[in-house]
């Protein structure tokens, strides 16, 4: 993955925006829930292959995992 790809990843998220690529996401909570008084993001993958839920304080966890889940689902 190219750096500058990580990058728009992490500023999208930090505007608040979500990112999903068929059953894989993630998502800045913060942006839709108030409940959640400190940063949080959730990588979120329904896939019948790979199930997976998860909440990081750092965005940068968050993409990271994103990537991996979505390179081990969609290989070429």
């Amino acid at each position: 993955m190219v750096k500058e790809e990580v990058n728009t990843y992490v500023q999208l998220l930090l505007d608040g925006c979500s990112i999903q690529l068929k059953q894989l996401s993630v998502t800045h909570l913060n942006s839709n829930f108030t409940k959640f008084s400190q940063r949080e993001y959730q990588v979120f993958c329904d896939d019948h292959r790979l199930q997976f839920c998860e909440h990081y304080a750092d965005p940068m966890d968050a993409i990271d995992k994103f990537i991996q889940l979505k390179n081990a689902l969609y290989r070429s």
